[in-house]
């Protein structure tokens, strides 16, 4: 309770802090990570994150993407359309602005590329990766 206000609608009854481990997807072919680490804050319906993904060796086709979150991305009607992530990486090459997004379908990022002045956004894929590159930051929050 805060200030002396008990009312139990007021009260912060959701608060947890914790790990993950993330893990770095192209397609559906799960990648070979050396270093991943994640940490959380949730408070109430929203998810604060920070992780990390050092040496991440490209394998497979498709799309690039991580997953692994510790709670799953809301998707009802705008719910987190404006919870833009942060990134720093290395050996990736978008061709622009790297912009990860939420899948719709489960708790990963999916990472795109702006490289129209219209800006328009086209999937990062294992063309786009290094033969190892590395996240060295994707922090932000989301709503579950």
């Amino acid at each position: 309770t805060f200030n002396g206000d008990t009312a139990q609608a007021n009260a912060l009854d959701d608060y947890e802090e914790g790990t993950f481990t993330p893990t770095a997807f192209v397609g559906t072919t799960a990648l070979s990570v050396s270093g991943n680490t994640g940490t959380y804050t949730k408070i109430g319906n929203t998810v604060f994150f920070s992780c990390r993904l050092d040496s991440i060796t490209k394998s497979g086709t498709g799309e690039f993407s991580i997953g692994g979150l510790p709670y799953t991305p809301l998707f009802t009607g705008n719910s987190n359309k404006y919870n833009q992530p942060t990134v720093r990486y290395t050996n990736i090459n978008p061709g622009g602005v790297l912009v990860p997004l939420f899948s719709p379908t489960g708790s990963r990022f999916i990472f795109f590329q702006a490289i129209t002045t219209s800006g328009a956004l086209s999937a990062v894929t294992n063309s786009n990766l290094s033969v190892t590159c590395s996240i060295y930051g994707l922090s932000g929050f989301y709503t579950v």
